[in-house]
């Protein structure tokens, strides 16, 4: 008796993925300035005032201005998108709150000078949280044999 044949598999053809609310589509930015650092900041609780006591502005609609993407806004009000209000800062000021902290006492500088202190400096040291893949473990004993066991 002949074997039937089996039919050869159909290749899969998924949907593509996409997200369940739709929130993706606004939260890119429409002619943002190179020269300014962007963040949506969440208008409830001190959210706002802090990044005003930081150095950031809100960011109004104007004719031209940044948008978020595929929002309209009246012109003259801020920018919101789902309980975010645009805000922006100059990107070298940005760039010097990452490195030195809000008023000169944090950031990345004291993070980097803080974990320097604490880090093996020998090489065994395994955390790949650092990207320390250390070769080797040591181990280190403070017990002493006994005298019997030297004989």
């Amino acid at each position: 008796m002949a074997s039937a044949s089996v039919p050869a598999k159909t290749p899969r053809s998924d949907p593509r993925p996409r997200t369940h609310d739709g929130a993706n589509k606004g939260v890119g930015l429409s002619n943002a300035r190179p020269d300014r650092h962007y963040v949506g900041v969440d208008q409830h609780g001190n959210a706002v005032s802090d990044y005003e006591s930081r150095g950031y502005e809100v960011e109004i609609a104007e004719e031209a201005g940044v948008r978020w993407n595929r929002r309209t806004c009246k012109l003259g009000e801020p920018l919101e998108y789902m309980g975010h209000v645009l805000m922006s800062i100059d990107i070298n000021e940005h760039k010097r709150i990452e490195r030195e902290g809000d008023h000169g006492d944090g950031g990345q500088e004291l993070a980097d000078r803080i974990e320097s202190a604490i880090l093996d400096k020998s090489g065994a040291q395994r955390d790949l949280m650092r990207g320390l893949s250390g070769g080797y473990v040591r181990l280190e004993n403070d017990v002493k044999p006994m005298v019997a066991e030297l004989r």
